[in-house]
């Protein structure tokens, strides 16, 4: 799955439109959109995950399990976890 269609998904299961999380979060618009699918700011990852978890009124816990959950539907982590998986393969 792609970041931003994760991200999407994410927002979904809220009860607040896109353009509202936008609001709450100022995250703009466009970096949801296509044109980020792939590798978003560290920083937008971030308080995307932190207005998620205050959305649903989660905890700390909460928060991480989302930052992980983001960082492994990036471009950057499937490629990296992929060379390593072949690295490791490489090895034996």
């Amino acid at each position: 799955m792609f970041y931003n269609r994760w991200t999407a998904m994410q927002i979904a299961k809220l009860k607040i439109t896109r353009t509202e999380f936008c609001d709450r979060s100022g995250i703009a618009y466009s970096t949801l959109s296509q044109c980020k699918k792939y590798d978003p700011r560290l920083e937008n990852l971030l308080l995307f995950c932190e207005v998620l978890t205050e959305e649903k009124k989660g905890t700390v816990e909460t928060f991480e399990a989302l930052i992980m959950e983001a960082i492994r539907n990036t471009k950057g982590y499937k490629h990296s976890a992929e060379r390593i998986s072949t690295s490791t393969e490489d090895k034996k």
